[in-house]
């Protein structure tokens, strides 16, 4: 027969069993089915099952249950981290299986959060964070990843725009506007020194911070602070 058949197969019996009520042994032979499959493989394949299966049956917990194996069949906590959020956000919807979704979602954040080391890895975890949490999840992970690298432009540009954003949003109080307003421009500051292929953007950021700030009275130290380096 063909190589893989007989695999492919046991998802077909497999699927056909849950759909017929048989949850148990359905899922039996799912994970048969990844177990026979090569090491490199079984990490997405995992993910690909628990997405079929959740299309399947929305609000059963067994697309949840082989979510779960994704470590351990040889998934790292940023791999693929998109797609399992994204469903398990999905999964959040569906009141019968909420409260599990949202605690294993906070898990698979967590861990994701846990194990960053280069800067790259910060700034895309930033970005799903920010899809779920909202941005000052972003905020506090760019601030930590600023601490750890302080000469990564990529970095400090991420974490810029994220207070620039926060400072600009009326609902943020207006202390924190002023704090992340003075924040923002000191990393600004930074990056205009440091990155001169990028200074033109910085400058504006920067010349739009002091504008705000002008119109708003909110910090008339930081202005006079500006004032000299962006002149009219």
């Amino acid at each position: 027969g063909y190589p893989g058949a007989s695999s492919f197969f046991k998802t077909l019996v497999g699927f056909a069993r849950i759909l017929a009520g048989d949850l148990t042994g359905g899922e039996k032979l799912l994970e048969e089915f990844l177990v026979e499959l090569p090491d490199d493989a079984r990490p997405y394949s995992t993910l690909e099952l628990a997405e079929h299966t959740f299309r399947l049956l929305p609000d059963q917990i067994l697309a949840l249950k082989l979510l779960d194996r994704f470590e351990a069949n040889g998934g790292k906590a940023l791999d693929f981290l998109g797609k399992r959020v994204s469903l398990l956000v999905s999964a959040q919807n569906r009141p019968a299986i909420v409260a599990e979704a949202s605690r294993r979602l906070e898990e698979v954040l967590q861990r994701a959060t846990e194990g960053l080391q280069a800067p790259a890895e910060h700034v895309g975890v930033s970005k799903v964070l920010y899809a779920v949490r909202g941005r000052e999840g972003a905020v506090a992970l760019m601030r930590s990843a600023s601490h750890r690298h302080p000469e990564d432009n990529s970095v400090l540009r991420v974490f810029a725009d994220l207070l620039f954003e926060k400072a600009g949003d009326v609902a943020t109080p207006a202390p924190e506007r002023t704090a992340a307003y003075r924040e923002a421009i000191g990393v600004y500051l930074t990056l205009f020194s440091t990155a001169p292929g990028d200074s033109q953007d910085v400058i504006r950021r920067s010349v739009e911070i002091l504008r705000r700030i002008e119109e708003e009275r909110s910090d008339a130290a930081l202005a006079r602070h500006l004032k000299p380096l962006f002149p009219a």
